[in-house]
Order: C-alpha cells, then sequence, then structure tokens
C-alpha cells in the first residue's frame, strides 16, 4: 500500500523536477555573434582568493579605483576634492585633487582617469574636456602639474585615452560608431568600431545603450579593450579602433532590456529575471587583462559580486578567481600580484587579495 501511494506522488513530481531541471537550462544556441569566438567557464583555471582589509586613512565614499606606480587611486565625489591618492606601501594619502567645478583644475561629476609613464590623463566627461597632467614625486610630497588642456570635438565621451602625442581615442555615446580618433588639439580625424550584430536586433538609436561598456588599453598602447556591461562580450581592437579579436562567453548571453524612449529621449529599463548583468570594471597590466564579471541577473541599488576573470592580451582566456568578499570596483598591482577590491558592505572599505 505504501509502494503504490509512493509510485502515484512521484508521478505528480517527477514533471515538476522535469521543468525545473529545464527551466534552469540556459539555451544558447541562438545567442551568436558575428565574428566571435566562444568560450566556457572550463576554459579558465577556478582560483579561490581569500581578502583581507586594506587600512586606509580618511576613506569616504569612493567609487572607482585605479592603480599606477605603487600609488592606488581612488575616486570620491562626496568630498571637497575627487581624486584621492595613496601610496600602498604607507598606506598614508599623499594628496586630493580636482575639486568640483568648473575650474582650470576642476572637474564635474565623476571623471575617467588613465595613465601612461609619469603622466596621468583625466577625462571631464560632461564637459568634454580631456588634460593631461605630469606626476612628480618628491620626498613623499606630490606634485600635479598641468601640461594641456584639450576640448575635444563631436559627441559625449565616456572613456579617453592618449594613444600618443599626435592622437587621442575615445568612447563614444555615438549610434554610428564606437570611437572617434581626435589630433592633439581636438579636432576629429576620424570614425571607426561597428557595434556587434548577432541574432537579435537591436535599433540604430539604442546601440549605445544596449552595447554600454568599459574601455581599457594595454601599458604599451598597442591595443584597445571593450569590455560589456549586458552582454558577456569581450573586444579587442588596435589603436585606430580596427577590430582584432572577439570573444563571447563564458555565459553566452546577449542584451534585454525594454525600450523606454520618449520625446526624443532615448533610454532603456532593465527587465527583472532577464536583464544579466557581464562585466562592470576592467583592469590591464604589462601582460593580462582583468574584468570585473557577475553574470547574474541585475538587482536594484549596488550589486557586489565575487568574481574576476583574466585573459591574455589577445583574449585567450587564464584565470576566474574566486573571491570570498564580493565587490564593486577593483584595481591590479601586477608587481605585488594583488587586486585591491572596493566593497560597501556595511561600510565603505577597500579589501586586498594575493593572487
Amino acid at each position: 500500500m505504501f509502494l503504490l501511494i509512493k509510485l502515484k506522488t512521484m508521478k505528480y513530481f517527477i514533471p515538476i523536477i522535469l521543468i525545473i531541471l529545464l527551466s534552469n537550462c540556459q539555451d544558447t544556441s541562438n545567442n551568436k555573434y558575428d565574428e566571435a569566438k566562444t568560450i566556457e567557464w572550463n576554459n579558465f583555471e577556478v582560483v579561490k582568493l581569500k581578502g583581507k582589509k586594506f587600512h586606509l586613512d580618511t576613506l569616504m565614499q569612493p567609487t572607482k579605483m585605479y592603480f599606477h606606480n605603487k600609488m592606488l587611486y581612488l575616486i570620491d565625489t562626496h568630498l571637497k576634492k575627487t581624486v584621492h591618492i595613496y601610496d600602498v606601501d604607507s598606506k598614508k594619502k599623499i594628496g586630493s585633487f580636482f575639486p568640483q567645478g568648473r575650474g582650470p583644475n576642476e572637474v564635474i561629476g565623476s571623471p575617467h582617469i588613465s595613465f601612461h609613464s609619469n603622466n596621468l590623463f583625466i577625462l571631464d566627461i560632461s564637459r568634454h574636456i580631456f588634460r593631461k597632467y605630469e606626476l612628480n614625486f618628491i620626498n613623499n610630497n606630490l606634485n600635479i602639474i598641468r601640461k594641456r588642456r584639450i576640448n575635444l570635438k563631436g559627441r559625449l565621451k565616456t572613456h579617453c585615452y592618449q594613444i600618443n602625442n599626435n592622437k587621442i581615442i575615445s568612447l563614444n555615446r555615438s549610434a554610428a560608431n564606437i570611437f572617434t580618433i581626435h589630433d592633439n588639439k581636438g579636432k576629429i580625424i576620424s570614425k571607426n568600431g561597428k557595434y556587434p550584430t548577432s541574432s537579435q536586433d537591436v535599433q540604430e538609436n539604442l546601440l549605445p545603450f544596449a552595447y554600454k561598456s568599459k574601455m581599457g588599453m594595454t601599458p604599451d598602447r598597442s591595443k584597445v579593450l571593450l569590455a560589456y556591461y549586458l552582454t558577456d562580450l569581450l573586444e579587442i581592437y588596435d589603436p585606430e579602433g580596427n577590430l582584432l579579436n572577439r570573444i563571447h562567453g563564458p555565459d553566452q548571453f546577449l542584451p534585454k532590456y525594454k525600450d523606454r524612449s520618449n520625446n526624443n529621449i532615448t533610454s532603456i529599463a532593465y527587465i527583472k529575471g532577464k536583464t544579466r548583468i557581464a562585466h562592470k570594471n576592467i583592469a590591464i597590466t604589462d601582460k593580462r587583462i582583468f574584468t570585473l564579471y557577475d553574470g547574474n541577473y541585475k538587482k536594484k541599488g549596488v550589486q557586489h559580486t565575487n568574481k574576476i576573470l583574466s585573459f591574455d592580451h589577445n583574449g585567450t582566456p587564464s584565470k576566474s578567481y574566486k573571491l570570498d568578499i564580493p565587490i564593486v570596483s577593483f584595481a591590479v598591482n601586477s608587481d605585488k600580484h594583488i587586486i585591491y577590491g572596493l566593497t560597501y558592505n556595511k561600510e565603505p572599505k577597500v579589501i586586498y587579495f594575493q593572487y
């Protein structure tokens, strides 16, 4: 009698189990990009990392971080000055620079910064102003000397890098092209880079929103990297904006969103349970590309992530770092093999991971 009841009960549970299993299986057969190589999770070596608190003085509420020449740069728009520089050996603040405002050495909002040799480049995104500064450290005192100010022509730029003394490449919010090449006076030389095409149609005016990305450049200035936010796509270009490689994976999903455009204002909205987040941040060292990778569905508020993927400069997968403390932004010290991470768990703090 008991066996009969058990068999009848199983008759109802088996279809339910099958439905659950099928719903959890992501069919990626139609999620294909043209001219893209696909990668899987098994292409990465999994490495688990344990984080420890990196004690810094006067830490407030930073949103971005960068590393260059033994210095950690934190962007914090909640303080009077925006860029805060710390010596990672002494853990002491070296200085704070760039107040919020419209003055000669001021910025509006959160800027994008980059480095080359002993130079700091800062892009005031809202005003299209690209500045070059020389960094001089003398007896633990930092002097920042402005060398050049360039007003960039064209549409809004979110990232900007100096290719050489005569050229600058910027990441646009244009539907026609991804990149603009400028001369050293900010004039447009050329536009290049086409958005990826796939089995999913995207309206032309929505391309910059569906294919929002972070941009990076190799220290030798030979390659430009794009890591996309709403699709797990990584692209490698030459400094003129010509595509060299396109890598899709490891989850192989496409952007999911709703068109919320109205009254000549273009915008998209995320869809609960459908919109997934891919690469949230990027850091590039002499030999490696690192991306802060999510892969989960978009949630409200700040979304912490516990995975960092690494590739070589050609896009070949290397390692998948699993962090025991999730973070929102990161920077890499390749000389000491340290990943610095920013977390908002309970309070803003910097964590470091030895890799």
